[in-house]
């Protein structure tokens, strides 16, 4: 009897052990599962230190051009305006990374509705935004009326001033649109920007989505609008990269066809930023 007692209490403090090491093993794997899974999102959504998929590497910043670079860490050796002025660079060049394209589009912001630029006089405009602005940004606002007339008014009036212009062949017709990146008037040039293109006296296209840019493409139709990613939590001074969205023109209005993640290439030296 008695070692039937004993073999019992053997067996029972054995599978006690058993139970106690499989539930901390069971709670060493959530744990790691847990921090891998923190680390990936760390790595998607923040900077590239220590990320496997997107990582940064140790270059000398000469192999590379300064016209490539979208935004840096200053700190280098090398002389103002060239690309040894920097620590670190992120590129966007033929290196970076770009997702094989899909037609499930995401970006939403955007309107092909013509809209007539506005009739509005400068002189009342600029009247409002002096009774609530007070005097600050008038001369700018001034200038932006001289530089683009009109189409400066139309958005001014929402308080949003032309800040970056351009012109390209949207429409296949032969004839370049004005392409107009947007900004709200006192924002600091790392601000939010969106985009809207003008043929004629109308807007035929507009997109709103954070930091829109409108790029051509080389068909002459449709365009590329580039944006930042809603799923990248870095600072607005320095994305990881943005989302590429081809427009395309069909049946007399701009519509999305294919759209693709673009990663930053970075490169320098491997220290905390």
């Amino acid at each position: 009897m008695k070692k039937i007692i004993i073999v019992l209490v053997i067996l029972s403090v054995g599978f006690w052990f058993w139970s106690n090491k499989k539930v901390e093993i069971k709670k060493s794997n959530q744990q790691t599962l847990t921090e891998q899974k923190v680390a990936e999102e760390k790595c998607v959504n923040a900077n590239y230190i220590n990320c496997k998929d997107y990582p940064q590497f140790d270059l000398p910043l000469k192999y590379f051009s300064t016209k490539n670079v979208k935004w840096g860490s200053l700190g280098g050796d090398g002389k103002k305006g060239t690309v040894e002025e920097y620590d670190q660079v992120a590129l966007d060049s033929k290196e970076i990374y770009q997702s094989y394209p899909t037609t499930t589009t995401t970006i939403k912001n955007y309107s092909s509705e013509i809209i007539p630029l506005t009739t509005e006089k400068f002189s009342d405009v600029f009247k409002k935004i002096q009774e609530t602005e007070g005097d600050n940004w008038l001369s700018a606002i001034k200038k932006n009326y001289q530089d683009y007339g009109q189409m400066a008014v139309h958005f001014l009036k929402s308080y949003i001033d032309i800040e970056m212009y351009d012109t390209f062949d949207v429409d296949n017709d032969g004839v370049k649109e004005k392409i107009l990146g947007l900004n709200s008037v006192g924002r600091a040039s790392g601000g939010s920007y969106n985009a809207a293109i003008v043929k004629g006296n109308n807007i035929i296209f507009s997109v709103d989505e954070d930091n829109s840019f409108i790029i051509p493409h080389e068909t002459g139709n449709g365009f590329y609008v580039e944006w930042r990613n809603p799923t990248d939590e870095s600072s607005r001074c320095c994305q990881t990269g943005y989302v590429r969205t081809r427009f395309v023109y069909e049946g007399g209005k701009f519509v999305p066809a294919y759209e693709q993640e673009i990663r930053y290439f970075m490169v320098g030296k491997k220290t905390d930023y």
